[in-house]
């Protein structure tokens, strides 16, 4: 395969992995009763899958950016650098709430856990947003 085949690949991965997430918190927040959201082994599953897949983008992405580099020979504006960078701290973001989310679910606090999943998904949107618009 050559890079710009692994570029496109790594692309798709990153672009399904990250629509797989959304989804789930999309169908974690309106396709499940109250009842649902607040039992704790769902939650748990749901944070696993969105674990992995935030996994699988994450490598993807960086994967991406590997070889958009190796293409370009490292003469990409300085903004290609920036939106990564600020890619990765929404994904920090990303991976706080719902940790902290998951952590609160588990004492009880269930409200908060829903804020938290609602604060991942407007993160998670707001990367798609730049890595549209900027990139």
């Amino acid at each position: 395969m050559n890079l710009m085949s692994l570029k496109s690949l790594s692309t798709w991965i990153h672009l399904l992995s990250m629509i797989g997430t959304f989804g789930a918190l999309l169908f974690y927040q309106f396709g499940l009763s109250r009842a649902q959201r607040d039992d704790l082994d769902l939650a748990r599953r749901l944070g696993r899958v969105c674990n992995l897949l935030i996994g699988i983008g994450f490598v993807a992405g960086l994967a991406g950016y590997y070889f958009t580099m190796k293409i370009s020979g490292g003469g990409v504006p300085g903004r290609f650098h920036m939106t990564v960078g600020v890619k990765f701290i929404l994904l920090l973001g990303i991976g706080a709430c719902l940790g902290v989310g998951g952590a609160m679910h588990k004492k009880g606090n269930t409200e908060l856990a829903s804020h938290l999943r609602w604060g991942a998904l407007g993160l998670l949107a707001l990367a798609a947003f730049l890595g549209e618009w900027w990139l």
